[in-house]
């Protein structure tokens, strides 16, 4: 009996398979187990490959529409089947098993902010393999951005300011900062202690202002009186990657929570991911990374208006791989600037951003 059949003995599905999920797997072991496949000129074959089985998968996920249970079955078999050869990658056993207890730890960010395959041989391609798929780089890319947003902030607030950072991870975005301010005060909120253990190694010595770590959960913030109460009216509030995890509903609260916890003139950074400018293939198939949410455009702003924000308070930017949708929301005391175009709102440009707020379509999320 060949180690793929005892494989698939060992890990009998729930569901049936389909022949061609089968023949998938059957393929790509095989391809796999070649070691002739770790030298190193052989990186773009293996790419190549991999690149190669997405019109398969789409295939199989098409057979299965509308029975998210039953893909998902198929997606987990998958990777059983497959994890003899894809955890000869440090990477790809990383995001496959979450040794953490979840998905997009700091650890696994930090691998990701680096870029550096870890393994050898196949694994090594494998590494390279994931590391540069579209969201890897798109990560790499919303760090760059909020450095960026976050120096101007800095700019702007001349050296003052109350900042709010939820689901901190490893505070990477902060080393950017070049300024000496003691009168900021930079609150890092992250249940994951070890992610605040870890951005207070990264930060030590880096005069950034006083900077407090807080264990706790983010979802508390929906609460504007008691954050207040608590911390103060926010000049700056942000998350890298932490929204795209909730459901629309939490979303919401949060939003508006945090809008409402804004000093005037504050700014919440919200960076979200365009599931129109991503393959699912990588994150539902090669990695167990499919807990965020697939959302577009409109679902943001239908989500926006849930939350009480007021559409004049909000403008766009998207990263550099356009892939981060980062909507950036001020809070002002002064009325909005009437409007005398004969555009209507909804599809006025403001600052760049292109409004695209449907009121008779407000609740169209999709969660994947």
């Amino acid at each position: 009996m060949s180690t793929a059949t005892k494989t698939a003995v060992r890990h009998a599905p729930a569901v049936s398979v389909p022949r061609q999920a089968r023949e998938l797997v059957e393929e790509l072991v095989s391809f796999l187990r070649d070691p002739a496949l770790g030298d190193p000129d052989q990186y773009e074959v293996v790419e190549t490959r991999l690149e190669g089985l997405k019109g398969v998968v789409r295939s199989i996920e098409e057979q299965l529409a509308g029975a998210t249970d039953e893909l998902r079955a198929v997606q987990h078999w998958f990777r059983e089947e497959t994890n003899p050869l894809f955890f000869q990658s440090g990477f790809g056993r990383r995001i496959r098993t979450w040794p953490e207890g979840h998905p997009g730890d700091c650890v696994t960010l930090e691998q990701i902010y680096r870029n550096e395959p870890s393994s050898e041989g196949i694994g090594r391609h494998l590494d390279r393999y994931l590391l540069s798929r579209t969201l890897a780089v798109a990560v790499r890319s919303r760090m760059r951005m909020l450095s960026r947003l976050l120096c101007r902030r800095a700019r702007v607030e001349a050296g003052g300011g109350n900042w709010l950072n939820l689901g901190c991870g490893s505070c990477r975005e902060l080393l950017a900062l070049d300024d000496d301010s003691p009168n900021r005060t930079i609150h890092l909120v992250d249940l994951d202690r070890n992610a605040l253990e870890f951005s207070k190694n990264l930060l030590a010595g880096k005069k950034i202002g006083t900077v407090h770590f807080v264990p706790e959960n983010a979802l508390r913030f929906s609460r504007a009186d008691r954050s207040l109460q608590r911390f103060g009216a926010f000049t700056t509030i942000y998350s890298a990657g932490l929204f795209d995890y909730l459901e629309d509903g939490t979303l919401a609260k949060l939003m508006g929570g945090l809008y409402r916890s804004l000093a005037d003139g504050g700014l919440l950074i919200a960076p979200f991911k365009d599931k129109h400018r991503y393959d699912t293939f990588d994150y539902h198939w090669l990695s167990q990374w499919h807990f965020f949410l697939q959302r577009a455009e409109p679902d943001y702003w239908a989500m926006l208006a849930e939350a009480g924000i007021p559409q004049h308070a909000v403008r766009t930017e998207r990263d550099d791989t356009g892939v981060i949708l980062c909507f950036l929301i001020t809070k002002s005391a002064a009325p909005p600037v009437p409007q005398d175009s004969a555009t209507p709102p909804a599809e006025q440009d403001q600052g760049g951003a292109v409004w695209r707020v449907d009121p008779g379509d407000g609740n169209q999320g999709t969660a994947g």
